[in-house]
């Protein structure tokens, strides 16, 4: 399932950054990964991933259920 849903979700902050970024002409400075940050760990892409699939499968079934209350 596609993901880009979730970019609704980031921060306005980094948004407003990004866009600044953009209209000073630094575009391809945001393309490379952050050096200051840390990478995450392995743990921590684990529990991600599990999140994401929790929430695609809490979606999933509503909109199952969704459905099947409206043939009824």
């Amino acid at each position: 399932m596609d993901s880009c849903w979730f970019n609704k979700f980031k921060s306005k902050d980094k948004m407003h950054s990004s866009k600044h970024k953009e209209t000073a002409g630094i575009a391809k400075e945001r393309s490379k990964p952050p050096t200051t940050e840390e990478a995450p760990s392995n743990v921590t892409k684990q529990k991600v991933e599990a999140a994401k699939q929790y929430i695609e499968n809490h979606y999933k079934k509503q909109m199952k259920d969704l459905q099947e209350r409206k043939e009824r």
